[in-house]
């Protein structure tokens, strides 16, 4: 995998903090801080498409495509009901 640098420019006060955490967890600051931002940006993401899946189930909630069962109960009952499963 090739790797790209980014300039981020820190504050004082941060910098001393990444420096500090870093050396308290025996690891590089550079690779502190790839770590914090590679399990941010997940969070990220993951928010983000919890977002859109609230978003759009908001928009389809009250519409024909909208399903009064939510947790699939009264398939189940229906599946042990005619014996089909």
């Amino acid at each position: 995998m090739s790797t790209r640098n980014f300039h981020v420019p820190l504050s004082e006060e941060l910098h001393a903090m990444l420096h500090a955490e870093a050396a308290r967890r025996g690891r590089a600051g550079t690779q502190l801080v790839r770590e914090i931002l590679e399990q941010q940006l997940k969070l990220m993401q993951s928010d983000s498409l919890d977002q859109e899946i609230a978003a759009y189930a908001r928009m389809m909630a009250q519409t024909p495509h909208d399903s009064p069962v939510t947790d699939g109960s009264a398939h189940l009952w229906e599946l042990l009901k005619d014996d089909e499963w």
